[in-house]
Protein backbone atom coordinates (compact mmCIF):
# COMPACT_ATOMS: atom_id res chain seq x y z
CA UNK A 1 0.00 0.00 0.00
CA UNK A 2 1.25 3.33 -1.04
CA UNK A 3 1.26 6.20 1.67
CA UNK A 4 0.97 9.77 0.73
CA UNK A 5 2.90 12.42 2.51
CA UNK A 6 0.98 13.34 5.22
CA UNK A 7 0.04 9.43 6.24
CA UNK A 8 3.71 9.19 6.64
CA UNK A 9 4.09 12.65 8.97
CA UNK A 10 0.86 11.10 11.20
CA UNK A 11 2.18 7.54 11.01
CA UNK A 12 6.07 8.11 12.38
CA UNK A 13 4.94 11.33 14.08
CA UNK A 14 7.45 13.68 11.98
CA UNK A 15 7.45 17.67 12.53
CA UNK A 16 7.53 19.21 9.52
CA UNK A 17 7.90 23.21 8.81
CA UNK A 18 7.34 23.29 5.27
CA UNK A 19 3.32 24.64 5.87
CA UNK A 20 4.01 26.44 8.10
CA UNK A 21 6.98 29.08 6.53
CA UNK A 22 6.58 32.58 6.13
CA UNK A 23 6.90 32.80 2.01
CA UNK A 24 8.85 36.53 0.84
CA UNK A 25 8.08 37.87 -2.36
CA UNK A 26 10.07 35.86 -4.49
CA UNK A 27 9.51 38.68 -7.61
CA UNK A 28 11.03 41.07 -5.43
CA UNK A 29 13.89 38.56 -4.18
CA UNK A 30 14.25 38.32 -7.85
CA UNK A 31 14.97 41.48 -8.63
CA UNK A 32 17.03 42.18 -6.08
CA UNK A 33 19.15 39.03 -6.77
CA UNK A 34 19.48 40.67 -10.68
CA UNK A 35 20.02 44.44 -10.04
CA UNK A 36 23.57 45.17 -11.40
CA UNK A 37 26.14 47.78 -9.95
CA UNK A 38 28.75 49.05 -12.11
CA UNK A 39 30.84 46.62 -13.81
CA UNK A 40 33.11 45.10 -11.87
CA UNK A 41 31.07 44.89 -8.84
CA UNK A 42 29.64 41.35 -7.90
CA UNK A 43 25.97 41.07 -7.96
CA UNK A 44 23.91 40.64 -4.65
CA UNK A 45 24.27 37.09 -3.27
CA UNK A 46 21.32 34.53 -2.43
CA UNK A 47 22.72 35.12 1.27
CA UNK A 48 22.43 38.94 1.08
CA UNK A 49 18.58 38.50 0.10
CA UNK A 50 18.58 36.19 2.76
CA UNK A 51 19.75 38.85 5.65
CA UNK A 52 18.35 42.05 4.35
CA UNK A 53 15.53 41.39 2.30
CA UNK A 54 13.63 38.30 4.30
CA UNK A 55 14.81 38.66 7.61
CA UNK A 56 15.35 42.41 8.38
CA UNK A 57 12.51 43.42 6.39
CA UNK A 58 10.19 40.24 7.50
CA UNK A 59 11.00 39.91 10.75
CA UNK A 60 13.15 43.32 12.14
CA UNK A 61 13.39 42.51 15.82
CA UNK A 62 15.28 39.41 15.41
CA UNK A 63 18.85 39.62 16.27
CA UNK A 64 20.49 36.17 16.73
CA UNK A 65 20.33 33.08 17.60
CA UNK A 66 17.88 30.27 16.90
CA UNK A 67 15.38 31.22 14.35
CA UNK A 68 11.62 32.16 15.15
CA UNK A 69 9.08 29.34 14.46
CA UNK A 70 8.24 30.40 10.51
CA UNK A 71 11.48 31.55 9.47
CA UNK A 72 13.22 29.88 6.89
CA UNK A 73 16.98 29.11 7.43
CA UNK A 74 19.32 30.10 4.47
CA UNK A 75 19.51 26.65 3.36
CA UNK A 76 15.86 26.29 3.02
CA UNK A 77 15.41 29.72 1.43
CA UNK A 78 17.77 28.94 -1.43
CA UNK A 79 15.73 25.92 -1.94
CA UNK A 80 12.55 27.45 -1.97
CA UNK A 81 14.15 30.39 -4.40
CA UNK A 82 15.23 27.57 -6.94
CA UNK A 83 11.84 25.92 -6.76
CA UNK A 84 9.94 29.32 -7.93
CA UNK A 85 12.68 29.38 -10.69
CA UNK A 86 11.69 26.28 -11.82
CA UNK A 87 7.91 26.73 -11.88
CA UNK A 88 8.12 30.11 -13.48
CA UNK A 89 10.39 28.11 -16.17
CA UNK A 90 13.93 30.22 -15.12
CA UNK A 91 16.41 28.00 -14.49
CA UNK A 92 18.54 30.10 -16.26
CA UNK A 93 18.61 32.87 -13.97
CA UNK A 94 19.68 30.35 -11.07
CA UNK A 95 23.03 32.05 -9.21
CA UNK A 96 26.16 30.32 -9.63
CA UNK A 97 28.55 28.95 -6.64
CA UNK A 98 31.20 31.89 -8.08
CA UNK A 99 29.70 34.86 -7.47
CA UNK A 100 31.98 36.33 -9.83
CA UNK A 101 30.26 34.35 -12.36
CA UNK A 102 26.64 35.92 -12.06
CA UNK A 103 25.49 38.35 -14.56
CA UNK A 104 23.21 40.49 -14.49
CA UNK A 105 20.68 42.20 -17.11
CA UNK A 106 22.53 44.08 -19.31
CA UNK A 107 25.94 43.19 -18.36
CA UNK A 108 27.87 41.38 -20.59
CA UNK A 109 27.84 40.58 -24.45
CA UNK A 110 30.69 38.16 -26.04
CA UNK A 111 31.73 37.85 -29.45
CA UNK A 112 33.89 35.58 -31.39
CA UNK A 113 33.01 33.86 -34.57
CA UNK A 114 32.39 29.91 -35.88
CA UNK A 115 35.92 28.40 -36.56
CA UNK A 116 35.39 26.58 -39.14
CA UNK A 117 33.87 28.91 -42.44
CA UNK A 118 30.79 28.30 -43.75
CA UNK A 119 30.57 26.97 -47.71
CA UNK A 120 27.80 27.63 -49.42
CA UNK A 121 26.91 27.43 -53.35
CA UNK A 122 25.32 30.70 -55.21
CA UNK A 123 23.01 30.54 -58.02
CA UNK A 124 25.92 29.13 -61.05
CA UNK A 125 26.57 26.26 -58.41
CA UNK A 126 30.24 28.27 -57.67
CA UNK A 127 31.29 27.43 -53.98
CA UNK A 128 31.80 30.70 -51.55
CA UNK A 129 33.05 30.47 -48.29
CA UNK A 130 31.90 33.00 -45.32
CA UNK A 131 33.53 33.69 -41.87
CA UNK A 132 30.21 33.53 -38.96
CA UNK A 133 30.29 36.34 -36.35
CA UNK A 134 28.52 35.76 -33.35
CA UNK A 135 27.49 37.58 -30.02
CA UNK A 136 25.95 36.18 -27.25
CA UNK A 137 24.48 37.96 -24.04
CA UNK A 138 25.56 36.63 -21.52
CA UNK A 139 22.20 37.04 -18.89
CA UNK A 140 19.95 36.24 -21.76
CA UNK A 141 21.77 33.61 -23.76
CA UNK A 142 20.36 35.55 -27.07
CA UNK A 143 22.26 34.70 -29.79
CA UNK A 144 23.12 36.92 -33.02
CA UNK A 145 24.96 35.50 -36.00
CA UNK A 146 26.31 36.98 -39.30
CA UNK A 147 28.19 36.16 -42.33
CA UNK A 148 30.88 37.75 -43.25
CA UNK A 149 32.78 38.11 -45.98
CA UNK A 150 36.20 37.36 -44.30
CA UNK A 151 37.52 38.20 -40.94
CA UNK A 152 39.08 41.47 -41.06
CA UNK A 153 39.00 43.95 -38.10
CA UNK A 154 36.56 46.03 -40.66
CA UNK A 155 33.86 42.93 -41.29
CA UNK A 156 34.32 42.40 -37.21
CA UNK A 157 33.65 46.54 -36.92
CA UNK A 158 30.30 46.27 -38.93
CA UNK A 159 29.30 42.93 -37.86
CA UNK A 160 29.51 44.59 -33.80
CA UNK A 161 27.20 47.69 -34.72
CA UNK A 162 24.87 45.33 -36.85
CA UNK A 163 24.18 43.21 -33.29
CA UNK A 164 23.61 45.64 -30.98
CA UNK A 165 21.36 47.00 -33.01
CA UNK A 166 19.51 43.44 -33.58
CA UNK A 167 19.57 43.51 -29.99
CA UNK A 168 18.09 47.19 -29.83
CA UNK A 169 20.42 48.75 -26.75
CA UNK A 170 23.84 48.66 -25.90
CA UNK A 171 25.24 46.38 -22.98
CA UNK A 172 27.93 47.61 -20.30
CA UNK A 173 30.95 45.38 -21.40
CA UNK A 174 31.77 43.75 -24.32
CA UNK A 175 34.43 40.62 -24.21
CA UNK A 176 36.37 39.39 -26.56
CA UNK A 177 39.32 37.18 -27.25
CA UNK A 178 42.45 38.12 -28.35
CA UNK A 179 41.53 37.53 -31.97
CA UNK A 180 44.64 39.32 -34.21
CA UNK A 181 41.56 41.13 -36.34
CA UNK A 182 40.28 42.79 -33.22
CA UNK A 183 43.55 43.36 -31.28
CA UNK A 184 47.16 44.28 -31.92
CA UNK A 185 48.99 41.99 -29.65
CA UNK A 186 52.13 43.24 -27.91
CA UNK A 187 55.03 42.05 -26.16
CA UNK A 188 56.76 42.79 -22.78
CA UNK A 189 57.97 46.60 -24.14
CA UNK A 190 54.17 46.98 -26.10
CA UNK A 191 51.26 46.28 -24.31
CA UNK A 192 48.11 44.46 -26.24
CA UNK A 193 45.69 47.49 -27.64
CA UNK A 194 42.67 47.10 -29.79
CA UNK A 195 42.79 47.98 -33.28
CA UNK A 196 41.79 51.55 -34.34
CA UNK A 197 38.92 50.60 -36.62
CA UNK A 198 37.57 48.33 -33.33
CA UNK A 199 38.26 50.67 -30.92
CA UNK A 200 36.67 54.15 -32.21
CA UNK A 201 33.68 51.53 -32.85
CA UNK A 202 33.09 50.60 -29.53
CA UNK A 203 33.98 54.32 -28.51
CA UNK A 204 30.94 54.88 -30.60
CA UNK A 205 28.78 53.09 -28.33
CA UNK A 206 30.16 53.81 -25.05
CA UNK A 207 31.33 49.85 -24.47
CA UNK A 208 33.75 49.08 -21.52
CA UNK A 209 36.23 46.08 -23.33
CA UNK A 210 37.56 43.31 -21.40
CA UNK A 211 39.52 41.11 -23.19
CA UNK A 212 40.01 37.44 -22.46
CA UNK A 213 43.33 36.11 -21.23
CA UNK A 214 45.06 34.23 -24.26
CA UNK A 215 43.78 30.30 -24.29
CA UNK A 216 41.65 30.58 -21.78
CA UNK A 217 37.74 30.23 -23.60
CA UNK A 218 35.95 29.99 -20.18
CA UNK A 219 36.21 33.54 -19.75
CA UNK A 220 33.42 33.61 -22.91
CA UNK A 221 31.57 30.35 -21.84
CA UNK A 222 28.43 31.62 -23.01
CA UNK A 223 29.46 32.20 -26.74
CA UNK A 224 31.81 29.22 -27.04
CA UNK A 225 28.12 27.02 -25.86
CA UNK A 226 26.25 28.91 -28.26
CA UNK A 227 28.91 28.24 -31.31
CA UNK A 228 28.77 24.23 -30.40
CA UNK A 229 24.92 24.88 -30.83
CA UNK A 230 24.77 26.41 -33.74
CA UNK A 231 27.51 24.40 -35.51
CA UNK A 232 25.03 21.20 -34.41
CA UNK A 233 21.60 22.78 -35.37
CA UNK A 234 22.37 25.54 -37.87
CA UNK A 235 20.00 24.70 -41.60
CA UNK A 236 19.58 21.33 -40.05
CA UNK A 237 15.91 21.45 -41.45
CA UNK A 238 14.63 19.45 -44.88
CA UNK A 239 14.51 22.07 -46.75
CA UNK A 240 18.24 23.17 -46.88
CA UNK A 241 19.49 19.64 -47.96
CA UNK A 242 23.12 18.44 -47.69
CA UNK A 243 24.82 22.15 -49.59
CA UNK A 244 23.36 25.69 -48.13
CA UNK A 245 22.34 27.65 -51.39
CA UNK A 246 22.20 31.29 -51.39
CA UNK A 247 22.67 33.96 -54.38
CA UNK A 248 24.81 36.42 -52.29
CA UNK A 249 26.12 37.17 -49.03
CA UNK A 250 23.13 39.33 -47.98
CA UNK A 251 20.79 36.10 -48.99
CA UNK A 252 22.76 34.05 -46.33
CA UNK A 253 22.08 36.38 -43.96
CA UNK A 254 18.81 36.25 -44.61
CA UNK A 255 18.78 32.38 -44.01
CA UNK A 256 21.20 33.15 -40.62
CA UNK A 257 18.58 35.17 -39.43
CA UNK A 258 15.74 32.77 -39.77
CA UNK A 259 17.97 30.19 -38.28
CA UNK A 260 18.93 32.12 -35.72
CA UNK A 261 15.43 33.30 -34.76
CA UNK A 262 14.26 29.66 -34.64
CA UNK A 263 17.16 28.74 -32.12
CA UNK A 264 16.31 31.62 -29.84
CA UNK A 265 12.84 30.75 -29.59
CA UNK A 266 13.65 27.01 -28.66
CA UNK A 267 12.48 26.06 -24.99
CA UNK A 268 14.72 24.79 -22.84
CA UNK A 269 15.15 21.20 -21.02
CA UNK A 270 12.43 21.11 -18.83
CA UNK A 271 9.80 23.19 -19.98
CA UNK A 272 11.81 26.38 -19.48
CA UNK A 273 11.33 29.60 -21.03
CA UNK A 274 13.24 30.26 -24.00
CA UNK A 275 16.40 32.97 -24.37
CA UNK A 276 14.33 35.48 -26.14
CA UNK A 277 11.05 34.76 -23.86
CA UNK A 278 13.80 36.18 -21.08
CA UNK A 279 15.29 38.87 -23.00
CA UNK A 280 12.35 40.28 -23.60
CA UNK A 281 10.90 39.77 -19.83
CA UNK A 282 13.75 40.67 -17.95
CA UNK A 283 17.05 41.89 -20.40
CA UNK A 284 15.54 44.34 -22.61
CA UNK A 285 14.80 47.20 -20.76
CA UNK A 286 18.05 47.14 -18.72
CA UNK A 287 20.33 47.88 -21.94
CA UNK A 288 21.52 51.24 -22.81
CA UNK A 289 20.16 53.36 -25.67
CA UNK A 290 21.33 53.13 -29.16
CA UNK A 291 23.06 56.34 -30.41
CA UNK A 292 20.61 58.72 -32.03
CA UNK A 293 22.56 58.24 -35.19
CA UNK A 294 23.89 54.79 -36.59
CA UNK A 295 27.63 54.93 -36.47
CA UNK A 296 29.36 53.96 -39.49
CA UNK A 297 32.74 52.01 -39.88
CA UNK A 298 35.85 54.32 -39.79
CA UNK A 299 38.76 52.78 -41.81
CA UNK A 300 41.75 53.75 -39.51
CA UNK A 301 44.87 52.05 -38.66
CA UNK A 302 47.87 52.52 -36.48
CA UNK A 303 51.27 53.82 -38.30
CA UNK A 304 54.26 54.65 -36.43
CA UNK A 305 56.18 57.35 -38.29
CA UNK A 306 59.21 56.52 -40.08
CA UNK A 307 62.66 58.57 -39.36
CA UNK A 308 62.90 60.34 -42.73
CA UNK A 309 59.11 61.71 -41.29
CA UNK A 310 56.91 59.40 -43.60
CA UNK A 311 54.34 56.38 -42.74
CA UNK A 312 53.50 53.76 -45.04
CA UNK A 313 50.19 52.83 -46.10
CA UNK A 314 48.77 50.04 -48.38
CA UNK A 315 52.01 50.08 -50.55
CA UNK A 316 52.63 53.79 -50.62
CA UNK A 317 54.08 56.76 -48.65
CA UNK A 318 52.99 59.65 -47.13
CA UNK A 319 54.36 62.43 -45.21
CA UNK A 320 53.75 62.82 -41.45
CA UNK A 321 56.50 65.94 -40.80
CA UNK A 322 59.78 65.23 -39.23
CA UNK A 323 58.07 67.12 -35.74
CA UNK A 324 56.11 62.71 -35.39
CA UNK A 325 59.12 60.97 -35.79
CA UNK A 326 58.32 57.68 -33.94
CA UNK A 327 55.32 58.77 -32.36
CA UNK A 328 52.25 56.77 -33.76
CA UNK A 329 49.94 58.26 -35.51
CA UNK A 330 46.14 57.15 -36.84
CA UNK A 331 45.86 57.19 -41.07
CA UNK A 332 41.95 57.20 -41.90
CA UNK A 333 41.21 56.24 -45.35
CA UNK A 334 38.01 58.50 -46.50
CA UNK A 335 36.43 55.73 -48.64
CA UNK A 336 38.83 56.07 -51.04
CA UNK A 337 38.89 60.23 -51.54
CA UNK A 338 40.90 61.23 -49.12
CA UNK A 339 43.92 60.07 -46.62
CA UNK A 340 44.66 62.06 -43.24
CA UNK A 341 46.68 61.69 -40.88
CA UNK A 342 45.55 62.25 -37.61
CA UNK A 343 47.64 62.53 -33.89
CA UNK A 344 46.73 59.84 -31.80
CA UNK A 345 45.50 61.22 -28.48
CA UNK A 346 44.19 64.55 -29.73
CA UNK A 347 42.77 63.37 -33.29
CA UNK A 348 43.87 66.34 -34.61
CA UNK A 349 44.51 66.39 -38.47
CA UNK A 350 48.04 66.56 -39.19
CA UNK A 351 47.96 66.67 -43.06
CA UNK A 352 45.68 65.53 -45.67
CA UNK A 353 45.94 63.85 -48.61
CA UNK A 354 43.16 63.83 -51.59
CA UNK A 355 43.45 60.48 -53.71
CA UNK A 356 43.36 60.63 -56.87
CA UNK A 357 44.00 56.63 -58.19
CA UNK A 358 45.03 57.48 -61.80
CA UNK A 359 47.91 59.35 -60.40
CA UNK A 360 49.34 57.06 -57.46
CA UNK A 361 51.06 53.89 -59.26
CA UNK A 362 50.75 51.13 -57.05
CA UNK A 363 54.02 49.96 -55.51
CA UNK A 364 56.24 51.74 -52.69
CA UNK A 365 57.96 54.76 -53.08
CA UNK A 366 59.53 56.85 -50.31
CA UNK A 367 62.85 59.11 -50.72
CA UNK A 368 65.60 56.98 -51.20
CA UNK A 369 69.11 57.23 -49.03
CA UNK A 370 70.73 59.17 -51.52
CA UNK A 371 68.33 61.90 -51.65
CA UNK A 372 67.64 62.25 -48.25
CA UNK A 373 69.14 65.84 -46.61
CA UNK A 374 71.85 65.82 -43.94
CA UNK A 375 69.63 66.73 -41.42
CA UNK A 376 67.58 63.82 -42.66
CA UNK A 377 70.73 61.66 -42.32
CA UNK A 378 71.67 63.11 -38.72
CA UNK A 379 68.12 61.92 -37.12
CA UNK A 380 69.18 58.11 -38.09
CA UNK A 381 72.65 58.35 -36.28
CA UNK A 382 73.26 55.02 -34.36
CA UNK A 383 75.97 55.02 -30.89
CA UNK A 384 78.30 52.98 -32.72
CA UNK A 385 78.53 56.14 -34.86
CA UNK A 386 78.90 58.34 -31.95
CA UNK A 387 81.73 56.05 -29.95
CA UNK A 388 83.60 55.86 -33.29
CA UNK A 389 83.44 59.67 -33.76
CA UNK A 390 84.77 60.37 -30.39
CA UNK A 391 87.39 57.58 -30.51
CA UNK A 392 88.80 59.42 -33.65
CA UNK A 393 89.49 62.52 -31.24
CA UNK A 394 93.00 62.37 -29.78
CA UNK A 395 91.99 64.01 -26.26
CA UNK A 396 90.20 61.81 -23.48
CA UNK A 397 86.61 61.48 -24.11
CA UNK A 398 86.10 58.42 -21.78
CA UNK A 399 83.12 59.97 -19.79
CA UNK A 400 81.65 61.44 -23.16
CA UNK A 401 81.51 57.93 -24.40
CA UNK A 402 80.43 56.38 -21.03
CA UNK A 403 77.42 59.14 -21.23
CA UNK A 404 76.24 57.71 -24.91
CA UNK A 405 76.26 54.56 -23.41
CA UNK A 406 73.81 54.93 -20.52
CA UNK A 407 71.80 57.89 -22.71
CA UNK A 408 71.48 54.66 -25.70
CA UNK A 409 70.36 52.36 -22.59
CA UNK A 410 67.74 54.75 -21.04
CA UNK A 411 66.22 55.52 -24.38
CA UNK A 412 66.19 51.95 -25.41
CA UNK A 413 62.69 52.12 -26.67
CA UNK A 414 63.13 55.56 -28.13
CA UNK A 415 65.89 54.94 -30.23
CA UNK A 416 65.10 58.61 -31.85
CA UNK A 417 65.28 60.40 -28.41
CA UNK A 418 68.53 59.22 -27.36
CA UNK A 419 70.24 60.10 -30.84
CA UNK A 420 68.65 63.25 -30.86
CA UNK A 421 70.87 63.71 -26.88
CA UNK A 422 73.75 62.45 -28.33
CA UNK A 423 73.54 64.85 -31.35
CA UNK A 424 73.72 67.75 -28.64
CA UNK A 425 76.62 66.24 -27.40
CA UNK A 426 78.33 65.93 -30.47
CA UNK A 427 77.34 69.66 -31.37
CA UNK A 428 78.43 70.70 -28.12
CA UNK A 429 82.40 68.84 -28.62
CA UNK A 430 82.71 70.18 -32.60
CA UNK A 431 82.01 73.87 -31.25
CA UNK A 432 83.91 73.60 -28.75
CA UNK A 433 86.92 71.26 -29.31
CA UNK A 434 89.43 73.74 -26.90
CA UNK A 435 87.28 73.16 -23.72
CA UNK A 436 86.99 69.07 -24.30
CA UNK A 437 87.81 68.66 -20.90
CA UNK A 438 85.49 70.47 -19.37
CA UNK A 439 82.80 68.62 -21.51
CA UNK A 440 84.47 65.64 -19.96
CA UNK A 441 84.01 67.40 -16.28
CA UNK A 442 80.09 68.23 -17.23
CA UNK A 443 79.95 64.60 -18.30
CA UNK A 444 81.07 63.37 -15.23
CA UNK A 445 78.79 65.09 -13.07
CA UNK A 446 75.60 64.10 -15.38
CA UNK A 447 76.95 60.06 -14.85
CA UNK A 448 76.96 60.43 -11.32
CA UNK A 449 73.90 61.90 -10.76
CA UNK A 450 71.79 60.02 -13.33
CA UNK A 451 69.25 62.46 -13.44
CA UNK A 452 66.98 61.14 -16.35
CA UNK A 453 65.22 64.68 -17.09
CA UNK A 454 66.42 67.68 -19.31
CA UNK A 455 69.40 65.95 -19.93
CA UNK A 456 71.02 68.45 -22.47
CA UNK A 457 70.08 70.67 -19.93
CA UNK A 458 72.45 69.86 -17.51
CA UNK A 459 74.95 68.98 -19.66
CA UNK A 460 75.09 72.58 -21.33
CA UNK A 461 74.87 74.08 -17.14
CA UNK A 462 77.93 72.03 -16.05
CA UNK A 463 79.53 72.46 -19.16
CA UNK A 464 79.04 76.45 -19.35
CA UNK A 465 80.21 76.67 -15.29
CA UNK A 466 83.25 74.38 -16.12
CA UNK A 467 84.15 76.53 -18.69
CA UNK A 468 83.91 79.78 -16.55
CA UNK A 469 85.75 78.53 -13.86
CA UNK A 470 88.70 77.20 -16.37
CA UNK A 471 89.36 80.94 -17.48
CA UNK A 472 89.01 82.76 -14.41
CA UNK A 473 91.62 80.29 -12.97
CA UNK A 474 90.15 79.14 -10.36
CA UNK A 475 91.28 76.58 -7.39
CA UNK A 476 88.01 74.84 -8.02
CA UNK A 477 88.56 74.09 -11.37
CA UNK A 478 91.78 72.18 -10.46
CA UNK A 479 90.81 70.58 -7.54
CA UNK A 480 88.33 69.15 -9.64
CA UNK A 481 90.27 67.95 -12.30
CA UNK A 482 92.55 66.64 -9.90
CA UNK A 483 89.72 64.36 -8.83
CA UNK A 484 88.26 63.62 -11.79
CA UNK A 485 92.34 61.99 -12.62
CA UNK A 486 92.10 60.72 -9.02
CA UNK A 487 94.71 62.73 -7.84
CA UNK A 488 94.11 63.37 -3.36
CA UNK A 489 93.86 67.21 -2.28
CA UNK A 490 94.64 68.22 0.87
CA UNK A 491 92.41 69.41 3.33
CA UNK A 492 93.78 73.23 2.72
CA UNK A 493 92.71 72.71 -0.83
CA UNK A 494 89.48 72.07 -0.34
CA UNK A 495 89.10 75.02 1.87
CA UNK A 496 90.02 77.34 -0.35
CA UNK A 497 87.97 75.91 -2.93
CA UNK A 498 85.30 75.78 -1.09
CA UNK A 499 86.12 79.87 -1.06
CA UNK A 500 86.68 80.06 -4.54
CA UNK A 501 83.09 78.90 -4.48
CA UNK A 502 81.11 81.57 -2.66
CA UNK A 503 83.40 84.55 -5.05
CA UNK A 504 83.20 82.68 -7.67
CA UNK A 505 79.07 82.63 -7.86
CA UNK A 506 77.55 85.72 -9.64
CA UNK A 507 74.19 86.85 -11.10
CA UNK A 508 74.88 85.34 -14.41
CA UNK A 509 75.78 81.79 -12.87
CA UNK A 510 74.23 78.24 -13.81
CA UNK A 511 72.37 77.47 -10.44
CA UNK A 512 74.36 79.91 -7.41
CA UNK A 513 76.34 78.07 -5.10
CA UNK A 514 74.24 75.71 -3.90
CA UNK A 515 74.51 74.08 -6.88
CA UNK A 516 78.31 75.03 -6.71
CA UNK A 517 78.42 73.34 -3.49
CA UNK A 518 76.42 70.01 -3.99
CA UNK A 519 78.23 69.42 -7.41
CA UNK A 520 81.87 69.47 -5.80
CA UNK A 521 80.52 66.91 -3.10
CA UNK A 522 78.56 64.86 -5.92
CA UNK A 523 82.79 64.41 -7.94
Amino acid sequence: MQMDDLSIIELFKLKSRKVDFIEPNWDEIRKYLQEKGHWGQMLPTIKSAWEYIYLKKLFPNYVTGDLPDGVMSERTFCRRYDEYLHSKGLDLLKHKANPNNNFGPGSVVEIDTIGDRLKYLDADNNEHEAVIFTAVLKYSRLLYAEAMPSGTGICWAGAIINALYSFGGVPEVLRCDNDSALVIHGNKSKRTKLRASIEFTINEFGLITDLCPPRRPEYKGSNERANGFALKHFFEGTSYGKEIHADNLDALNELIKKETLRINSLPRNHGQLSSIEVFNSFEKNALKALPLIRPDVRYISYAVVHKDGYVNYQRNYYYAGKDNVGKTILIENMRGKQIVLRHEKTLRSIVEYELDRNCIPPGNHHKADKFKTESEKVTSRTKEWFISEFSKIEKATDNIQLLINWVFEITSRSNQVGTKICNSIYKLCTDNLNDLDCLELACKAVLERKHKVDIVVQLSCNFDMFRKLKNEKSKLYTALVQSALGVDTKAQDQTQVKADISTSDSEDSVRGEEYYDDLFKSI
